[in-house]
């Protein structure tokens, strides 16, 4: 580094008027030199995203959904401390059959979270990572009835006393009719977990 003034022609500034900030270092490394290492950061639940998810769910069937742990830049983060939890709310806005299942790391910060669902109708679903909503979250889901279970489905004529669950009692499941003359009846059908189809 050179300087001059209006008295002194342009010269190099000798070293030791200029200002050195104090170097850090240690005896195994040059003086200055270190080694730094970036410790991850936490997982940031409004950016962690659901990579798979299933919208219509049959009752009884197993069904699962995964979710990806995020950073602040929306990288992957490859986090296993992380607490998913997957929440049913209903079906259809009640609260009777809210439902919570917690999810489990797989790996590269993935987790997977498997379910089954027993009454048919609409649920909001929420995920939350340590408490609070993922990216995708809340959204809604129908499950539909599952299959159809015989003991569980009923005849009528129209008479409420007139139900019968079929084939439970042959002479009580009989609907007597004339013959010549137009009889309805009705069959209302049942899943296996009581749904109506």
């Amino acid at each position: 580094m050179e300087w001059s003034s209006a008295r002194i022609p342009r010269e190099v500034i000798d070293p030791k008027y200029l200002y050195y900030s104090e170097r850090v270092g240690n005896t195994s490394t040059p003086k200055g030199v270190f080694t730094v290492e970036v410790a991850k950061g936490p997982s940031i639940a409004p950016k962690s995203t659901i990579i798979s998810t299933v919208q219509l769910l049959t009752v009884g069937k197993l069904s699962q959904s995964t979710f990806q742990s995020r950073d602040t830049y929306s990288s992957k983060l490859d986090n296993n401390i992380d607490m998913y939890v997957i929440t049913f709310s209903g079906p259809d806005g009640t609260t009777a059959g809210n439902l919570s299942f917690n999810a489990v790391y797989q790996s590269a910060g993935l987790y997977l979270v498997q379910y089954v669902l027993e009454k048919s109708g609409g649920y909001d679903v929420t995920i939350t990572q340590n408490s609070k909503a993922i990216i995708g979250s809340p959204y809604k889901v129908t499950v539909q009835p599952g299959e159809i279970k015989a003991i569980n489905c009923f005849t009528s004529t129209g008479t409420p006393a007139a139900e019968f669950p079929v084939g439970t009692d042959a002479a009580a499941a009989t609907i007597k009719m004339e013959a010549g003359i137009t009889n309805f009846f009705k069959i209302t059908m049942k899943d296996i977990h009581g749904n109506l189809l």
